[in-house]
């Protein structure tokens, strides 16, 4: 996941400000792929337990997706959007 954060972070703003040209087959697959696990990626943290300020986890799904919905999730739905 760190390896596509950084491509993001990195490659993604230049090709856009810098490079006129249309990205390649590979390249759209890659992208594609990369648009998928960010979506992946916020199903399994509605899934994922998180550790309560108690040193217990907290593994009701209920509780759990309160907790994503009122925490991250707004960044990571934004950052899902294909580029």
């Amino acid at each position: 996941m760190v390896f596509i954060l950084l491509y993001i972070a990195t490659l993604v703003p230049y090709r856009t400000a810098f490079v006129d040209e249309e990205s390649s087959g590979l390249m759209k697959a890659f992208e594609l792929t990369v648009d998928v696990m960010f979506v992946l990626d916020i199903f399994l943290t509605f899934l994922t337990p998180y550790e309560r300020r108690d040193s217990s986890y907290e593994y009701k799904l209920k509780n759990i997706a309160i907790n994503y919905l009122s925490g991250g999730f707004a960044i990571d739905a934004v950052a899902s959007f294909p580029t």
